[in-house]
């Protein structure tokens, strides 16, 4: 989970410090918006970053690429393996643009400056808190009819659903049509939300003064009380909720078991399962931007310092490019160590360094359906007698 904030840190870095320069250009954001859309399209994980279940493409990677089909060449699973480096690492920068053009074009579209003279407020806080109330409620209304607000929360509940509407490379054009907008729903949604929690949190600001931004003062690496108050209060959520482990978006071999561990009888009508998936959601945001603040402001700060999104002077020892593709590096690899980088994207499937870091799934000895237990049969049994046995 730090690992993913610690990588999107460095890459959210790179573009609104390093390509963007921190100023405002409707071009730019619409430009990284586009290209993030078309790489999670390309890759295949537009669905899975909205939480929808369904592909665009048919499969890119064949049964031959698995580690243990004895027919397949040492050469041809290497190849697999670097192509599905390479697509996951480019969903990455794919989720992280498209989310860093809808959040700035969120941002000035109306400024906070205008929208206070449009409201007749005097002070930029006020017009900020309604702007910020709008987003989260929206955020909200927009997870909840797209059908996702349950997966984006990572509430682990099993609905029983079947899965009739996940669209497959050569479904009709119109079910993946309704699957596009979902997504596009679900991840605008995503981004409101984030918007109106972050924003509200780095402005709620008692016994402190406001900076030029509006802002709390002072910073993070002066006095870190109010992160590590927001990381510990998301924590606690978290783990009141049940959220803490799906939502570090292990890896799909990983994150099986940890799935269906709730009462079968929860169904999205039930109010109770709404307010813990709300609170699940907010609680996730308070945290990360907790850990974001932390991470941004005060890690390395006496190495790297004013190198977030201010865009204050950089240092002259070293480049705060330097720091970005540090946290870039450092939080890649820790994701493919604890096995959750494809699953950050929503793509399905265990992605290691090596392949000798997989672990070795085995068939359970038992398994419970409908109340009975059953025991698999032997490769070698008879078929006709083993479905004998079971009807008995």
């Amino acid at each position: 989970m730090y690992a993913s904030v610690l990588f999107w840190v460095g890459a959210w870095s790179v573009l609104d410090v390093d390509l963007n320069g921190v100023r405002f250009e409707y071009g730019q954001h619409v430009r990284d918006a586009s290209i993030g859309l078309v790489l999670l399209v390309v890759t295949d994980a537009y669905y899975g970053m909205g939480h929808v279940r369904g592909s665009l493409w048919p499969k890119m990677l064949t049964p031959a690429c698995s580690v243990d089909n004895a027919e397949a060449s040492t050469l041809h699973v290497a190849a697999c393996e670097c192509a599905t480096h390479v697509r996951v690492g480019l969903a990455l920068v794919g989720s992280v643009m498209l989310w860093n053009g809808l959040y700035n074009l969120l941002y000035w579209s109306p400024h906070e400056d205008q929208l206070a003279a449009a409201l007749g407020f005097s002070s930029v806080v006020a017009a900020r808190g309604v702007k910020c109330a709008l987003a989260l409620v929206f955020g909200l209304l927009l997870l909840a009819t797209s059908g996702t607000l349950l997966e984006v929360s990572r509430v682990p509940v099993d609905l029983l659903e079947a899965e009739t509407d996940s669209p497959a490379w050569g479904s009709p054009l119109s079910k993946h049509g309704r699957a596009f907008a979902r997504t596009s729903a679900s991840l605008c949604g995503q981004v409101m939300l984030w918007f109106g929690v972050y924003e509200l949190c780095l402005t709620w600001c008692p016994v402190a003064t406001l900076d030029d931004y509006g802002r709390c003062m002072p910073l993070p690496y002066q006095n870190p009380w109010k992160p590590l108050f927001f990381a510990s209060l998301g924590m606690v959520v978290f783990l009141a909720t049940g959220t803490f482990v799906p939502s570090a978006f292990l890896d799909s071999l990983d994150d099986e078991p940890l799935r269906r561990t709730r009462s079968p009888r929860a169904t999205r009508k039930t109010a109770v399962l709404y307010a813990r998936c709300t609170l699940a959601i907010l609680g996730s945001a308070v945290h990360n931007t907790g850990l974001w603040v932390l991470i941004d402001d005060a890690l390395f700060n006496g190495i790297w310092h004013n190198c977030s999104w201010r865009g204050e002077a950089e240092p002259e020892e070293l480049s705060c490019g330097i720091r970005h593709v540090l946290f870039i590096s450092i939080g890649y690899c820790t994701l493919l160590v604890v096995r959750a980088a494809a699953g950050n994207v929503g793509i399905e499937m265990n992605l290691t360094p090596t392949s000798s870091l997989r672990p070795q799934l085995t068939p359970p000895d038992s398994f419970r359906a409908n109340g009975l237990e059953f025991t698999p049969a032997p490769v070698e049994a008879d078929c006709h007698s083993t479905v004998s046995e079971l009807v008995q």
